[in-house]
């Protein structure tokens, strides 16, 4: 899949028009940044659940978990 889009994206790129060009981009630009979002909400979820596991260990063993 993430060799498909971009293929996608290059042929539709270079079969359109010059308005149509700016739609295509405006998605491209619209799809990446819902991607890159995502990608740094779960790097944050992946941070607090490691973070919680940590506070939990500490709880049940103490300052010798330090």
């Amino acid at each position: 899949m993430r060799i498909v889009l971009p293929l996608i994206a290059v042929v539709l790129l270079a079969a359109a028009d010059a308005e149509l060009k700016w739609w295509i981009l405006a998605a491209i630009a619209a799809y990446s940044l819902y991607r890159g979002g995502r990608r740094v909400m779960r790097w944050h979820r992946a941070q607090a659940v490691a973070r919680l596991d940590r506070q939990v260990e500490i709880h049940r063993r103490g300052v010798a978990a330090l």
